[in-house]
């Protein structure tokens, strides 16, 4: 085969490969496809009554702000914490990490390489629950785990240490699922009290590739937890 004729089949193989992701692009930019894998992970649920209201971390930044997703889980949780009457409320999550990293401790549970200050998620989740009016005594913290079943594990020994037989699981929507497989699998007593639902809603262009990437990522997670035995 002579040079041209591999640099023309190698432009052809470029034009379908292009052709076919742009096409793949529309179908989630313009389909409910991102709506519905969506819908498939949402284990609702309200949880009237648990000793316990447990967070799961989503994300802070090096100067110690919340991701727009852990603060709405911190709303959640205490107003559920109040609602319902809980003794406590837990918050689970250790520090930044790069993505790298972060795949590199899921696949094969490779040792954290720490990216930023001092801040956790758990620290930074509880500053804002004592700024909404949680007294910090009923406050627990976790600051190390950087994973589901991380945080699942942190929530038991929580549990077990204070004699604790009942809990709520805050976490995101399509994170619901996982979050309760593992904690099913940990043998923990949890309902789930996931953020109010409204992926549905999630119709624009932009939102609907965000929330592909965020569903993908879940179904890749489920798939690792089953291989691994976590569910």
């Amino acid at each position: 085969m002579d040079m041209k004729k591999a640099i023309h089949i190698a432009k052809g193989a470029l034009i379908v490969f292009y052709a076919a992701l742009t096409a793949a692009v529309l179908v989630i930019v313009y389909t409910p496809v991102s709506n519905k894998m969506a819908s498939l992970l949402v284990v609702s649920g309200q949880a009237e009554r648990a000793d316990l209201i447990a967070v799961l971390g989503s994300g802070v930044y090096r100067n110690g702000a919340l991701s727009a997703s852990a603060t709405e889980r911190v709303v959640r949780g205490v107003t559920l914490y109040r609602a319902t009457g809980a003794g406590r409320l837990f918050f689970t999550g250790g520090v930044r990490i790069p993505m790298s990293s972060k795949l590199a401790h899921a696949l094969v549970e490779a040792k954290i390489k720490q990216e930023g200050g001092q801040y956790t998620e758990a620290m930074a989740m509880m500053a804002l629950a004592t700024r909404l009016g949680v007294d910090e005594a009923k406050i627990g913290i976790d600051n190390s785990s950087q994973s589901t079943r991380e945080n699942i594990l942190a929530i038991k020994k929580y549990m077990n240490d204070n004699a604790l037989k009942t809990c709520a699981v805050v976490t995101s929507t399509t994170h619901s699922y996982r979050a309760m497989l593992a904690a099913r699998k940990a043998g923990l007593d949890c309902a789930s009290a996931a953020v109010v639902d409204y992926t549905m809603y999630r119709n624009g262009g932009v939102d609907r590739l965000n929330l592909f990437y965020e569903v993908s990522w879940e179904y890749a997670g489920l798939a690792l937890y089953w291989v691994k035995g976590y569910i």
